[in-house]
């Protein structure tokens, strides 16, 4: 199940590998796709929410976890994944009151039906 947090989270997360200095990046690039039992940053990228969710099934879950053991910038995008959802559910918690009239139908629409699918 997706939430509306974890998919903003994710945006925020998402193309940390591109940050990394070019022939670092090709070099760990070239060691995630060629050795066995590893996964690129990207499909990292591709399983954080489902992870985090607890829907990753247990094989990608060991291949998640082995990468964000050996991989920094995946722990640090993880991290901060994690800090933006904590963060997210506090200012949820906190609002109080009726929403504001600029604030689209679908976005809200969007929220009750996430909070909904919990």
């Amino acid at each position: 199940m997706k939430t509306l947090l974890g998919l903003i989270a994710l945006a925020f997360a998402r193309g940390h590998h591109a940050d990394r200095a070019p022939l670092r990046h090709r070099y760990a690039g070239w060691v995630f796709r060629t050795l066995p039992g590893q996964i690129t940053c990207q499909q990292f990228e591709d399983f954080l929410m489902d992870y985090r969710e607890g829907d990753l099934p247990a094989a990608q879950t060991a291949l998640f976890e082995r990468h964000l053991s050996l991989c920094p910038q995946c722990r640090a995008s993880y991290l901060g994944y994690v800090r933006s959802i904590e963060l997210g559910q506090k200012l949820f918690a906190q609002a109080q009151g009726p929403l504001p009239e600029e604030v689209p139908d679908h976005i809200v629409a969007a929220v009750v039906s996430a909070l909904d699918a919990r």
